[in-house]
């Protein structure tokens, strides 16, 4: 009878316990489902966003006890980044001088998943590998005002674009005179023409010029501005390059002492001609220009 009875109660404990387990088990993977929930739904902001991918990628870093990473400007489908560090160069210790040091600087294509190193040769960057989970667990298209349109496709990232809409005035006064270097390198990168340069197979002796920067590239063709201001008359050519030829160009900027013709271009490339006597007579326009969707200047 005894025995009888120890029987029952263990069998209560037993069914009892089995429950308690499987509704803690119930519990836990419960919570750890949640848990992945909220992390996989926090929302980053851009910066955010791009250090966990910087972090993530086989730059080496590792050398580098505090180092900075900023988002230098956001471009139609690019993010261009700055990775540095700080120095302080001041022998007093109650006065700080402290001058930045590039580790490197990044280019990250959400659309292409792709992230270059254009420290040491634009022209030639070199992709990084990095966590591409990133970008599928948090909305970098939102967060850094990016469309996913692919508006702007880049059949290769051998360059830096310059800023849209382009004013001949500005970039005459950042580039040109008075001049801004930063400001020039920034928003008007420049590429010196000669025999090394990825223009010089397409162009070769064609046309004179010494430098040329690159416009936003637009579906299959190529915008590319071109540019001489070695002699006392500066010419610019707007040159639209598709399957590597010439297929349009065009005479928008002359300045030969006389007379001064420039331009601008906005952000859906349009063109505006301008004309004027000298640099303190006001700019009557003269001709509007569209590129086409082909690509040919209309």
């Amino acid at each position: 009878m005894i025995n009888k009875k120890i029987l029952i109660i263990f069998l209560i404990t037993l069914f009892t316990n089995t429950i308690s387990c499987k509704q803690n088990s119930d519990m836990s993977l419960s919570i750890s489902k949640k848990e992945k929930k909220n992390i996989v739904t926090q929302k980053l902001t851009c910066q955010e966003i791009v250090e966990k991918i910087i972090k993530s990628s086989n730059l080496y870093l590792k050398i580098y006890k505090n180092y900075f990473i900023d988002i230098d400007k956001i471009e139609n489908d690019s993010i261009s980044i700055h990775v540095y560090f700080e120095n302080n160069l001041s022998d007093n210790p109650k006065e700080k001088q402290i001058v930045e040091s590039t580790i490197a600087w990044l280019l990250l294509i959400p659309n292409k998943k792709k992230l270059y190193n254009v420290t040491v040769d634009p022209e030639n960057p070199v992709e990084l590998n990095f966590d591409k989970s990133i970008l599928t667990y948090n909305d970098i298209f939102q967060a850094c005002k990016i469309s996913k349109e692919k508006i702007y496709i880049r059949n290769d990232l051998k360059y830096k674009t310059t800023v849209l809409p382009f004013d001949f005035e500005n970039f005459y006064a950042s580039c040109i005179y008075p001049s801004d270097e930063k400001k020039c390198n920034e928003d008007y990168p420049k590429y010196e023409y000669n025999k090394n340069s990825e223009l010089f197979k397409i162009i070769g002796n064609k046309l004179y010029f010494s430098e040329y920067v690159y416009l936003p590239q637009v579906n299959d063709f190529k915008p590319i501005i071109l540019f001489d201001n070695t002699s006392d008359i500066e010419s610019y050519y707007l040159i639209i390059i598709k399957n590597e030829k010439i297929i349009s160009n065009l005479l928008i900027g002359k300045v030969d002492g006389e007379s001064i013709q420039d331009f601008s271009i906005s952000k859906d490339y349009k063109i505006t001609l301008y004309k004027r006597k000298d640099s303190k007579d006001i700019r009557k326009k003269i001709r509007n220009y569209i590129i086409s969707k082909e690509g040919y200047i209309k």
